[in-house]
């Protein structure tokens, strides 16, 4: 699973996750195939109270190919990171939820031509991606693993009917090891071009 989502890094422009995985995880989100690429991967977090660590290895390993958007005004926080050569964008938040819009994201990424976005979240960022009704493709990675009630769901509540609900245009099964995988599109992304 692990050398798969790689490969996905390696064959975007981007990889997009919320606050939430930064502060549990401190991750990377880099890729790691060893390839070459055409251009480097941006690493975008959705923060809308900018709470991102300066110390965090986002932080600490930026070369600028590190972008946050938040929708509070903290004038602080944003010229530290700003100091460490992080890119910090304002936008204005989602009149529901008050988060950081995906619909605003993507068409501010599109107009940096970024072709490809992966999201590596949690069960917010991927219940806000389904609702904007921006996400074309999903991957669903299984491990024979029991994680009980402290588990973090893959999507946080969701209308019904929500376009998530949609059934998948068409899907393969990836077998891992021990892991597999699902792909599916949930939208052909060509049939609007």
């Amino acid at each position: 699973s692990r050398a798969m989502v790689q490969e996905l890094r390696h064959g975007a422009d981007a990889i997009l996750t919320g606050i939430g995985t930064i502060l549990s995880d401190d991750p990377l989100l880099t890729d790691r195939s060893g390839r070459e690429r055409r251009r480097p991967l941006l690493r975008i977090v959705l923060d809308a109270s900018l709470r991102l660590s300066v110390d965090s290895q986002l932080v600490r390993t930026v070369n600028q190919d590190v972008l946050v958007f938040h929708t509070k005004p903290s004038v602080k926080r944003a010229k530290a990171l700003r100091e460490r050569g992080v890119r910090v964008e304002r936008v204005a938040p989602d009149p529901g939820t008050g988060l950081v819009p995906m619909r605003a994201v993507m068409e501010h990424l599109a107009q940096m031509e970024m072709i490809g976005v992966i999201l590596e979240g949690g069960s917010q960022i991927n219940a806000s991606a389904l609702a904007a009704q921006i996400v074309d493709k999903l991957f669903l990675f299984y491990a024979p693993a029991i994680y009980g009630d402290a588990a973090v769901p893959v999507v946080r509540s969701l209308e019904p009917n929500t376009y998530f609900a949609t059934r998948m245009d068409s899907y393969r099964l990836h077998e891992l090891g021990e892991d597999f995988a699902v792909e599916g599109y949930l939208h052909n992304p060509w049939e609007s071009a």
